[in-house]
């Protein structure tokens, strides 16, 4: 089976305690714009992922499983610097120290329920190229 070249996993969804303090943090703090609503669950697009966030206490990843289930972005190298200040100034909970080195910059920041999402730069865009297919 072949895919199209332009696919790509526009949607992604996980469960939350509370979606008011989750809705705080991927919009408020990330700055994402909620989209559709219910009483059980919100999207927010952010990084241009549509992120479903649904109401599910019980069904929140248990640490430490869920610090291998993060999910990143990629944002420009000169933006980087800011995105930090901006976790910084929330006190937002880090998963990891922040890093820069001379190609790559990573900062782990943990929503409510402790999801870790990364936001990492390149110094060098190629890095981002795809592989061949």
């Amino acid at each position: 089976m072949t895919h199209h070249p332009d696919a790509s996993i526009p949607h992604l969804s996980i469960s939350v305690s509370d979606l008011d303090a989750a809705e705080a943090f991927y919009s408020g703090l990330l700055g994402g714009t909620v989209g559709r609503r219910t009483a059980g669950w919100i999207d927010v697009w952010l990084f241009g992922v549509q992120l479903t966030l649904h109401r599910m206490p019980k069904a929140v990843t248990p640490s430490p499983y869920r610090e291998a289930l993060h999910f990143g972005a990629t944002v420009g190298w000169d933006e980087w610097p800011d995105w930090l200040a901006r976790l910084e100034r929330a006190s937002a909970p880090m998963a990891a120290p922040p890093r820069r080195e001379d190609d790559v910059a990573k900062i782990y920041v943990c929503d409510p329920d402790g999801y870790v999402i990364e936001i990492k730069a390149y110094a060098d865009v190629a890095a981002l190229a795809r592989p061949p297919s």
